[in-house]
């Protein structure tokens, strides 16, 4: 064991939390937590802006035979096989001094696919921060600055707006709790657009190439009329430009996007609203999200559609007196200009990744998943995911000229499915297997995956394996 090697792990060991769990924005964690409130364990008040951490007090109160799925692993190890081949290391370092914490988490990829983290060292592996942030925290108010996942909305799978499948975010982040209301701030710097060929019609550009900063602010407000039920209102906007700085207004936390557009009438930025809802049924929960990336209030002269997309879902426990079971079930449809803009820069993507939900515009998708808990430190689980997806995508060029319009240059009629269209079957079976060695938690957890498209059929799977300090 080298010197290097020797360090890390002891201090891995040293740092490791005691206050809790900072949970990552993976699906297993956040089914547990959702899961758990079913179950009448409510770790967190406000579960949908998923960044959160779980104090050790609530955690106690949990059942063993759930809680020990929520864990923040120290080392993680991740090996994919499929039409992509790699495998992804993680290091978790955490400091804490309440109120205060700092998370630091590196993250290593071996193999040649062009997926993040992609800057290469020496052509032998890629690495990057996937987290690095420090926070302050107390019982109504945080704040942090730095880099994390983050993920927005009632569903433990993607969501709309902003659903973490992107790379992670350099943000500052804001949020208040008070009583039955809860207000959240967003502000990152997003990637630079650099020598890009102009791809839209009708602007005044003199340059073939067009180079530009972008940002995106966001905020969110939830409230809780009562027990049963919780309502989200938030708004994204991205913004930028050559030579763009960020804009003062776009930086307060409670003013809206839109009536700034409204007086100012010379800036186009691109603002999207997004309602969610979930009702909370004993055992089940029903919920809802409506996205608006545009959209019009009257008959738009060149025939503009509506550019929304929504998500429909449902989430219990026990269903048919099966103890111990876990299942979910979704139906998304997203129209084809969704998250698209008529400036390059202000679409509504990073890093080559929709901030949004991961597949894009133009989709329709049914997604089901069914867990056991056959044994305290064992679960099995099956999921479905059907995928009918036109051939529209973000970086399309926009139909029509904007700076100004043109009288017959209209929008296609077609606002969904654009031809050719894909069908995709992906069915996935998996396990999960914890074990309790001396003070360490290991956990293993094994995928197959067949996914069958139009021309093939693609079988794969992935091995993830976690040590944690108990």
């Amino acid at each position: 064991m080298s010197k290097i090697t020797f360090f890390i792990i002891v201090l891995l060991i040293n740092v490791s939390s005691v206050f809790g769990v900072y949970v990552p924005v993976e699906e297993s964690t956040t089914e547990t937590v959702e899961e758990l409130k079913l179950r009448g364990f409510n770790l967190i008040s406000s579960s949908d802006m998923k960044n959160y951490f779980i104090q050790k007090s609530a955690m106690d109160k949990a059942p063993d035979w759930l809680k020990s799925r929520i864990t923040q692993p120290m080392v993680t190890i991740k090996s994919t096989k499929d039409s992509i081949n790699h495998t992804k290391i993680r290091l978790f370092i955490p400091y804490e001094k309440p109120p205060f914490s700092m998370v630091v988490q590196p993250i290593i990829k071996l193999g040649n696919e062009n997926i993040w983290p992609t800057a290469k060292f020496k052509d032998k592996f890629a690495a990057d921060y996937e987290r690095a942030f420090v926070k302050f925290d107390n019982s109504v108010f945080e704040a942090m600055l730095g880099r994390e996942r983050f993920a927005m909305g009632p569903s433990t799978r993607y969501n709309l707006l902003l659903s973490g499948n992107a790379p992670s975010l350099d943000a500052f982040f804001m949020a208040y709790s008070g009583g039955r209301f809860k207000l959240s701030f967003l502000f990152s710097r997003l990637d630079n657009i650099t020598d890009e060929n102009l791809s839209f019609v009708g602007d005044t550009f003199h340059s073939d190439t067009l180079n530009a900063r972008r940002f995106m602010s966001m905020r969110r407000l939830e409230y809780t009329p009562f027990k049963r039920l919780q309502i989200g209102l938030t708004e994204a906007v991205i913004y930028g430009g050559e030579n763009a700085i960020p804009d003062l207004y776009y930086l307060n936390p409670v003013a809206l996007s839109y009536p700034y557009e409204f007086i100012h009438r010379e800036t186009d930025h691109n603002i999207l609203w997004d309602i969610d809802m979930k009702i909370n049924l004993n055992s089940f929960t029903v919920y809802g999200e409506f996205l608006m990336d545009d959209f019009q209030y009257g008959k738009d002269e060149q025939g503009e559609p509506n550019h929304i997309g929504g998500l429909v879902g449902i989430r219990g426990v026990d269903p048919l007196k099966m103890k111990k079971t876990f299942f979910q079930l979704e139906y998304i449809k997203i129209s084809r200009w969704a998250y698209n803009h008529y400036h390059p820069w202000q679409r509504y993507e990073y890093q080559g990744y929709p901030l949004g939900y991961p597949s894009g515009p133009d989709v329709e998708e049914l997604f089901a998943k069914f867990t056991f808990h056959a044994k305290p430190s064992f679960d099995l689980y099956a999921s479905v995911t059907y995928t009918t997806k036109g051939s529209a995508s973000i970086n399309d060029t926009w139909p029509v000229a904007e700076a100004p319009r043109v009288e017959g240059n209209n929008f296609p009629a077609n606002n969904f499915m654009l031809s050719p269209i894909s069908h995709c079957l992906n069915i996935t079976t998996g396990t999960s297997v914890i074990r309790n060695i001396h003070k360490w938690q290991l956990k293993i957890d094994t995928e197959v995956c067949e996914l069958r498209t139009d021309k093939e059929t693609i079988f794969g799977g992935n091995v993830n394996v976690s040590v944690n300090k108990r």
